[in-house]
């Protein structure tokens, strides 16, 4: 009895393992008391959601997708939450093996590549997952309490899983709502406010129209500066145009307690300056009304308000086109004026001439400058402008930690640092043509909810939510 801990700690750990066994035999019924008081109870129907909202709370289960993936060895099945519901570390990371729970680095760090951009950094998702496969491709006598495992074609497993998660999220509208207390129960209600139509604009422009015009004289602007040119481009012909013309259609998905915007799609009588084949319907289609503090914009449509951090948005515009000019570069290199230099102990030395054809392979080419010293005389001309130097040390640095050098890990991590550095700042007072053509611009992302760095773009105030504030609904 000297070994065990206080009380709380021992339930502590009991409750995990309770908890772990109720997730990977869900047709089991499991019940936990402590000191007389119910901790967890569950239903043995075979449900994991309900497993996980027993464990884990109602609000979290709301807040997980299914996902399901299948190989020639390998089949899986789970849940994983979304990108903003997040933890401090990676133990809410539930990985099961043909009912036993392990723990594997390969698998967890899986499960991360498959929410890539979506998690900011130092956070880690909420997941439970399932695998089955052969029991001829497991090793489980790696680690005494069989919780470390060996896998047969584990880089295989690992690609089935994150390509499982990206699907998945693939499919989600992942714009997260404004952080009100939820509804307990759905209710029809009246609305106070009058249901703002935007298809009304184009009523009253015609009415406007119609009014006898008053003329005043102004200074026409090439009259001052023959160099300065109204503006006029495809944004802001859409954004009028929509204004006036488009009529809109929403696609609302119901869950089990409240109503979310899921899609939005534009119709339009006349061809738009902008191709709608190339906006994605991931997003709805968003009417700038203004900007606050110069860094977060103000945004409407049918569905209720939306704000959107500027700069958040167009560093993932950046990340995007950085990515694929990065990706498509050829092998050219840009010579150096001044050579830079690069100092290193004896032992790295000896690692770094083990694996120099590496670095050599991806443009990088280290000159022996004395006993413990390499030059560099030229380098990839993929590489961000103005820290070069700092990502050569990188790339060595990873070399002389995993004896080989991630191209694709360099370049993505390039593509970040150049967004960032790209992207407008805090406190630029945008025009409303600007805004609107950095929404649009949005929308053809292909994940247009997250930065390069997992930080949410924008957040859904539904008109509900509004009036529920004000108290104009109770």
């Amino acid at each position: 009895m000297k070994y065990l801990k206080t009380v709380h700690t021992e339930a502590g750990n009991v409750s995990d393992i309770v908890n772990r066994l109720a997730l990977s035999h869900p047709h089991i019924s499991f019940e936990f008391t402590h000191q007389g008081k119910e901790v967890l109870r569950t239903s043995g129907n075979g449900d994991i959601r309900q497993v996980i909202a027993s464990i884990y709370g109602r609000n979290v289960a709301k807040k997980t997708i299914s996902i399901s993936g299948r190989s020639l060895d390998y089949e899986i099945t789970g849940f994983v939450a979304l990108p903003e519901l997040t933890r401090a570390s990676r133990q809410y990371m539930s990985i099961f093996v043909n009912g036993r729970y392990i723990r594997n680095y390969a698998l967890a760090r899986a499960i991360q590549d498959g929410y890539h951009t979506l998690l900011p950094i130092g956070r880690y998702p909420l997941v439970v997952l399932a695998i089955d496969m052969d029991p001829k491709l497991i090793d489980v006598n790696v680690h005494p309490a069989k919780l470390e495992v060996r896998l047969s074609k584990e880089e295989e497993l690992g690609q089935l899983i994150t390509q499982s998660i990206k699907e998945a999220f693939e499919k989600q509208v992942l714009i997260p709502a404004a952080d009100i207390q939820k509804r307990t129960e759905f209710k029809p209600y009246k609305s106070e406010q009058v249901a703002f139509n935007f298809d009304q604009v184009q009523e009253d422009r015609k009415e406007i129209e119609a009014l006898p015009q008053v003329k005043e004289e102004s200074v026409e602007p090439n009259s001052v500066n023959p160099s300065i040119k109204p503006i006029e481009n495809d944004y802001t012909k859409a954004y009028q145009h929509d204004k006036t013309n488009q009529e809109i259609e929403e696609v609302v998905e119901v869950s089990r307690e409240e109503k979310q915007p899921v899609a939005l799609k534009s119709h339009s009588e006349s061809p738009a300056p902008v191709s709608q084949e190339e906006v994605s319907d991931r997003i709805p289609a968003l009417y700038p009304v203004g900007q606050m503090h110069g860094t977060y914009i103000i945004a409407q449509n049918e569905t209720g308000m939306y704000l959107i951090d500027q700069h958040a948005a167009q560093e993932r515009i950046k990340y995007e086109f950085f990515r694929e000019k990065v990706a498509e570069v050829d092998a050219s290199v840009q010579e150096l004026l001044m050579p830079l230099t690069f100092e290193f102990t004896t032992q790295e030395v000896a690692t770094i001439n083990e694996h120099i054809d590496e670095l050599n392979a991806v443009g990088v080419f280290l000159e022996v400058f004395g006993s413990q010293a390499f030059i560099v005389r030229s380098h990839p001309t993929w590489l961000p402008k103005g820290h070069e130097e700092e990502t050569i040390r990188e790339m060595i640095d990873y070399l002389l930690l995993h004896r080989k050098v991630d191209l694709a890990k360099l370049r993505e991590e390039a593509a970040i640092l150049m967004s960032c550095k790209a992207a407008i700042k805090a406190n630029r007072h945008l025009r409303q043509d600007e805004m609107f053509a950095l929404l649009e611009s949005l929308r053809k992302s292909s994940d247009p909810f997250t930065c390069p760095h997992g930080r949410p773009i924008l957040v859904h105030f539904s008109t509900y939510a509004l009036e529920k504030m004000f108290k104009r609904v109770m």
